[in-house]
């Protein structure tokens, strides 16, 4: 029987373990990134509040060295 709950003890650490981890690795979303962008240029008439969040989607894909999301991100800067 004592066998029986410390493997069941370990699962259920191992799966607490996992479940946190998958949380903590959550991604940035551009898409509601842009979305955002997109609403301060042609909604709001935001460009420079646009350019800061534009900036802040630079810095992420930059360091996700997610190459499409920084060229997207300069020619926005280029554009603003």
């Amino acid at each position: 029987m004592r066998g029986k709950s410390q493997i069941g003890i370990v699962s259920v650490i191992l799966t607490l373990f996992i479940f946190q981890v998958s949380f903590a690795q959550q991604t940035f979303n551009y898409d509601r990134a842009w979305r955002k962008v997109d609403t301060l240029i042609l909604i709001k008439g935001l460009t420079q509040s646009a350019l800061t969040e534009v900036n802040k989607i630079y810095a992420t894909a930059k360091k996700e060295k997610n190459d499409a999301q920084v060229i997207k991100s300069l020619l926005y800067k280029m554009d603003l």
